[in-house]
C-alpha cells in the first residue's frame, strides 16, 4: 500500500489526493466540497482538516486563523488564538457574543459598545475616558443623559445594595481612597441608610483609615453635623465658624407678614466700624446693637465709647444700683464719685 504524508495507507475506496505538504487519503464522498464553501456538519469538515474533532458542531481543538471576511451563526471552540493583534472588520451575530479570560479585551474601530451602535451606549476614546451617552468625555467616567422631554429630570446612575446593619453609618456606600505612600487608604465615604420608612437619609464620613459620620441628611431633610439626631432644619453639636472676606453674616427671617429681616455679623473694613459685632436690622437699613473690639456696647450707635453707650431716650423701669450695688431709698439723689456712683440723702448736700 501507498502511505500518505501522514503516514496513512487509506482504507477502501479512498483516493489520494495532493496537498500542500505532499499527499492525503480522501474518501470520494469529500470530493464536492472542494468546489463549494459551505460545510454543513462537522464530518464533512473533519474530512478535510486534521485537527477538527468531527463530532457535534464544528469544534477546534487548536487555534485557527481566519483570513478576509468571516460570517458565522454559530461558532463553538476551545480557543482562538492570536499572538499579535486580532481584527475583525465585520461580525454579524443574532446570539451571544461571549468572552472570557483575563485578557477578554474588544477593540472597537467605531469606539462604541452599543446595542444598535449609538452615542447612547459606552464610548471609550484615547486616554482611557468612557463616556456614555456622550462621544466626549473629560474625566474617567462621564454620563451625560439628553432627554430633555423630561420636565421632571432623568435618572443617570443606580446603586443598589444590601446591607444588615441597624446604625447609621453601616449602609451601602461609595468609597474615596487617597494615596498615602503608594498605598491607597480610606479617606471618606458617602452612605446611605434605611433603618425603617421613617429613619432613612444620607451620611457623610470622613478619617484617614478610620472612616467615621461626621453629617447626616434625615428623611425629613434636616441636616446634623456632629450629631445623627437632628433637631431641626440644622443642628450642630460643637464649634461652629462662619467666615470670609469682607464681613460675613448670618441672616434670620421669619416669614410670617410683617417680621423684619435681621443679620448678625462681624464688620469688615469699614471706616469706624471695623471690627464690630452688629446686630442689624436690614428691613430699616439700620444697625441696632453694636459691640465694638474695646468690647462697649452701643445701642443705637456703632460707635460706642464707653462701656454703655446709648443713642436716643432710655426707659428704666427698675432701679439703678450704685458702685456698691445699692439701689438707695425713696428721695436720695445719685451722686457721682472718684470709684463711681453712690447714693445720697438731700440732708447732706
Amino acid at each position: 500500500r501507498f502511505a500518505d504524508a501522514s503516514s496513512s495507507t487509506g482504507s477502501v475506496g479512498q483516493l489520494l489526493m495532493a496537498t500542500a505538504t505532499g499527499t492525503q487519503w480522501i474518501s470520494t464522498s469529500t470530493l464536492s466540497l472542494l468546489t463549494t464553501s459551505t460545510l454543513d456538519t462537522s464530518a464533512e469538515l473533519a474530512s478535510l482538516l486534521s485537527n477538527e474533532t468531527g463530532t457535534g458542531f464544528t469544534v477546534f481543538n487548536n487555534a485557527p486563523a481566519f483570513s478576509g471576511t468571516s460570517t458565522f451563526n454559530g461558532l463553538t471552540t476551545t480557543g482562538i488564538t492570536a499572538t499579535g493583534t486580532a481584527t475583525l472588520s465585520t461580525v454579524n451575530t443574532s446570539g451571544l457574543f461571549s468572552m472570557t479570560g483575563t485578557a477578554a479585551n474588544i477593540a472597537l474601530g467605531s469606539n462604541y459598545l452599543s446595542g444598535d451602535g449609538g452615542d447612547e451606549g459606552i464610548f471609550v476614546d484615547g486616554s482611557g475616558n468612557v463616556g456614555i451617552g456622550t462621544t466626549s468625555p473629560d474625566m474617567l467616567l462621564t454620563i451625560v443623559n439628553n432627554q430633555s422631554s423630561n420636565v421632571d429630570g432623568q435618572g443617570v446612575l443606580k446603586l443598589t445594595a444590601y446591607h444588615t446593619g441597624t446604625a447609621i453609618g453601616s449602609g451601602n456606600k461609595i468609597l474615596f481612597t487617597g494615596n498615602s505612600l503608594n498605598q491607597y487608604r480610606e479617606v471618606a465615604e458617602i452612605r446611605s441608610y434605611a433603618l425603617g420608612s421613617a429613619n432613612v437619609g444620607l451620611a457623610f464620613g470622613t478619617g484617614f483609615d478610620a472612616v467615621a459620620t461626621r453629617m447626616i441628611i434625615d428623611n425629613d431633610g434636616n441636616v446634623g453635623i456632629g450629631t445623627t439626631t437632628p433637631e431641626s432644619n440644622l443642628s450642630v453639636v460643637g464649634s461652629a465658624f462662619f467666615g470670609a472676606a469682607g464681613s460675613p453674616a448670618v441672616e434670620i427671617q421669619s416669614y410670617d407678614a410683617g417680621a423684619n429681616r435681621w443679620k448678625l455679623t462681624s464688620v469688615g473694613t469699614v471706616a469706624g466700624r471695623t471690627g464690630n459685632f452688629e446686630i442689624q436690622d436690614i428691613t430699616n437699613g439700620a444697625s441696632r446693637l453694636t459691640i465694638n473690639s474695646s468690647g462697649f456696647l452701643g445701642i443705637g450707635t456703632t460707635s460706642p465709647s464707653a462701656r454703655l453707650t446709648i443713642a436716643g431716650d432710655m426707659r428704666l423701669t427698675g432701679r439703678f444700683a450704685d458702685a456698691s450695688s445699692s439701689t438707695g431709698s425713696v428721695g436720695q439723689l445719685l451722686m457721682a464719685t472718684a470709684t463711681g456712683t453712690q447714693w445720697i440723702s438731700t440732708s447732706t448736700l
